[in-house]
C-alpha cells in the first residue's frame, strides 16, 4: 500500500470503532497488506459518512453565532497551521490545511476557515499528477461544503480529473446539500458522479438524510429511483432505521416489508445476503426480533448468514432481554462468528452496567475462540473478545489477549479499541500508553488522534495537546490537532 492511500484514509478525522466489521470485509485472502486494503477500502466510505454527520454547512452560522473565537481553540489551531508549513508534499499540506479549515468551521471562525482554504487551493493549483492534486482537491471540497461555499466545493470538484476522489468529492457536497435542505442540488451534484456504483452510494446518503430530517415520501421517491435492487434495499433499509429511529415504528415496519420484497428477487447471492442482514438488524432494532430471525433464516451466503445473529443479539441486549441475546449468540454455527457475537453481547452487557455478566460471556467466547483452527479467523475473535473486555474494566485481561494476537494488523484493532476504552473510561495516562505501544503505523496513529479527542472532550486539554503532539508524523498531527480543536468547540457549545 502506497504511503499516499495510507494516510489518506489517516486523513479522515472522526473515526469511530464500528462495533461488527464482518470478517468478510479483513479475510478476503492471505497476507497482512491484502486484508488491510480490503478493509481500509471499506472504512473509506464509512468513515466519510460519518465526518459528514459532525458539522454540515448548514450549521455554519449557528456555530459562528455560538463559537465566537476562543483564545485557547485558537492557539491550538495556531499550532497545528504551524506544523502543517513543515509538511513537505504539498497534497498532504493542503489536506491538512483542510483538516484545520474544518476545526475553524466548528469554532465559529469561518472567515479564518475560507483564507485557509484559499491558501489550501494555491497549494492544489501546483500539484502535478492525477492522483495527489485529486486527494487535495477532494479535502478542500469537503472543507468548502462544511464552510457553506457550495458554488467553491464544485469548482474545486471540477477540477479533480481522477474519477475517484472526483466521485468522493461529489458525494460530499452532496450530502452537505442535502443537510442544508437543498435535496434538489444534492440530486443534481449527485448526478455529476460517473461511476454507477459510487453514484447510487451518493443516492442513498441523500435518502438517509431526507428520512432523518422527517422528509420519509421524499426519501421513498429518491430510493425508488435507483435502478437496482440491491441498491433499493439499501435505501429503503436506511429509511426504515430513520423512521425507528424517530420513534415510527409502525412507518419503519412498513418500510421494512417493502424492502423484503426488494431484497428477495437480488439475483447476487452475496448482495442478496448483505441486503437481507442489513433488514435483519433494522427490523431487530425496530423491535420485531422474530421477524429479524426469520429474515437471517432465509440468508443463503454463509458470510453474511453468520453476520446477522450478531445484529440480533445486540438489538437484544438493548431492550434487556440478555438471555435472548446469548441464545441466539450460542445458536450461531461457525466458531468466530459465534466469538465475535459473544463479544459484543458482553460489550453491550458492559454498557449496561452488568460487569459480572460480561466477564462470564467474555469466558464463554474466549473458550469458544480456543478451538477456532483458522489462525487468521481466531485472532479476529480475539480482537472482537479484548475490546468486550476493555469495556467491562478487565484492562489487564485485554492486554493479555492483545498481546496473545502474533499478527499486527489484528492486534493493531484490539490495542486501538482497548486505548480508546480506557480514555473513554477516563484512564488519561493508561490509554496513550496502549495507543503508543501499537507496533502498527496506521493504528498507532489513529489510536493516538482517537485518545486525544477523547481527552479533549473530557476537558483533559492539556493531556490532549500532549497525547497529540506525540504523534511523529506532522500530518496526522495536524490533524489530531484539528480535532482537539473541533471537539473544544463541540464542548463550549455545550454550555457548562
Amino acid at each position: 500500500m502506497s504511503a499516499l492511500s495510507h494516510q489518506q484514509t489517516l486523513s479522515l478525522d472522526g473515526f469511530q470503532s464500528f462495533s461488527f466489521v464482518p470478517k468478510c470485509h479483513i479475510l478476503p485472502a492471505k497476507g497482512n497488506n491484502m486484508r488491510k486494503l480490503w478493509f481500509l477500502s471499506f472504512l473509506i466510505v464509512a468513515v466519510a459518512a460519518l465526518l459528514l454527520t459532525s458539522g454540515p454547512g448548514a450549521d455554519v452560522e449557528e456555530e459562528a453565532a455560538a463559537n465566537p473565537s476562543d483564545p485557547r481553540i485558537q492557539g491550538v489551531l495556531a499550532d497545528a497551521l504551524g506544523v502543517a508549513k513543515a509538511i513537505k508534499d504539498k497534497a498532504f499540506r493542503a489536506g491538512a490545511l483542510s483538516a484545520i479549515a474544518e476545526a475553524q468551521v466548528k469554532a465559529g471562525d469561518v472567515d479564518e476557515a475560507l483564507g485557509t482554504i484559499e491558501v489550501a487551493l494555491g497549494i492544489a493549483d501546483v500539484i502535478e499528477g492525477g492522483n495527489k492534486r485529486g486527494y487535495a482537491l477532494s479535502n478542500i471540497a469537503r472543507a468548502q461544503a462544511k464552510a457553506g461555499n457550495m458554488d467553491g466545493a464544485l469548482r474545486a470538484a471540477d477540477g479533480i480529473s481522477e474519477y475517484d476522489y472526483r466521485a468522493r468529492a461529489l458525494s460530499a457536497i452532496a450530502q452537505a446539500q442535502a443537510e442544508a435542505g437543498d435535496v434538489d442540488g444534492a440530486l443534481r451534484t449527485a448526478g455529476g458522479i460517473s461511476d454507477f456504483h459510487k453514484h447510487a452510494q451518493a443516492l442513498i446518503d441523500i435518502t438517509r438524510v431526507q428520512a432523518k430530517a422527517g422528509d420519509v415520501d421524499g426519501a421513498l421517491r429518491a430510493a425508488n429511483s435507483l435502478s437496482r435492487n440491491y441498491d433499493r434495499a439499501r435505501a429503503l433499509s436506511d429509511i426504515a432505521d430513520a423512521q425507528a429511529t424517530a420513534g415510527d415504528v409502525d412507518g419503519a415496519l412498513g418500510t421494512i416489508e417493502v424492502a423484503l420484497g426488494v431484497a428477495n428477487v437480488i439475483e447476487s447471492v452475496g448482495q442478496h445476503g448483505y441486503a437481507l442482514s442489513e433488514i435483519t438488524r433494522v427490523q431487530a432494532e425496530a423491535g420485531d426480533v422474530d421477524g429479524a430471525i426469520r429474515t437471517a433464516n432465509t440468508i443463503e451466503d454463509n458470510t453474511w448468514r453468520g453476520v446477522a445473529p450478531s445484529y440480533i443479539a445486540g438489538a437484544q441486549v438493548k431492550t434487556g432481554d440478555m438471555d435472548g441475546a446469548l441464545r441466539t449468540a450460542n445458536g450461531i454455527p461457525e466458531n468466530d462468528d459465534r466469538a465475535s457475537a459473544l463479544g459484543a453481547v458482553a460489550r453491550a452487557q458492559a454498557a449496561t452496567g452488568d460487569v459480572d455478566g460480561a466477564l462470564h460471556t467474555i469466558e464463554v467466547a474466549l473458550g469458544v475462540a480456543d478451538v477456532i483452527e483458522s489462525d487468521s479467523s481466531r485472532e479476529y475473535a480475539l480482537s472482537d473478545i479484548a475490546q468486550a473486555q476493555a469495556a467491562a474494566g478487565d484492562v489487564d485481561g485485554a492486554l493479555r489477549t492483545a498481546n496473545a494476537i502474533a499478527d499486527s494488523y489484528f492486534s493493531g484493532v484490539a490495542l486501538s479499541n482497548i486505548a480508546r476504552a480506557q480514555a473513554k473510561a477516563g484512564d488519561m495516562d493508561g490509554a496513550p500508553r496502549t495507543a503508543t505501544a501499537i507496533e502498527d503505523d496506521y493504528f498507532r496513529v489513529e489510536a493516538l488522534g482517537e485518545v486525544a479527542g477523547i481527552q479533549a472532550a473530557a476537558g483533559d486539554v492539556d493531556g490532549a495537546l500532549r497525547t497529540a503532539n506525540s504523534i511523529a508524523d506532522d500530518y496526522h498531527r495536524v490533524v489530531a490537532l484539528s480535532a482537539v480543536a473541533q471537539h473544544l468547540a463541540e464542548k463550549k457549545q455545550e454550555g457548562p
